[in-house]
């Protein structure tokens, strides 16, 4: 495989996204759109080789969703998630 694999993706929005794993590195978790699926298959191809990754920001930075102690102001109204939100919130967050 001699092309790039690009894709779009964001850092998961979990505690567990960006962390020291063991004594030799760091593990990163990236949500990817079901729209990159053919990245992703590309990608999965790629599973036992030495990877070399470029990033680049893609877009505006999305704002940092607020998180509301239940029962304190409005309720807020269910929207359609977008990817990288992975549903387990209920309405009143």
């Amino acid at each position: 495989m001699s092309d790039p694999v690009e894709f779009s993706a964001s850092i998961a929005p979990t505690d567990g996204s960006l962390k020291a794993h063991g004594l030799e590195g760091f593990r990163m978790v990236l949500d990817i759109p079901e729209s990159e699926t053919p990245a992703y298959v590309r990608l999965l191809l790629c599973r036992g080789h030495a990877l070399r990754v470029t990033v680049q920001i893609d877009g505006e930075r999305r704002p940092a969703a607020r998180k509301r102690k239940p029962g304190r102001g409005k309720p807020r109204t269910l929207t359609e998630a977008e990817w990288g939100d992975d549903g387990d919130e209920d309405e009143t967050g």
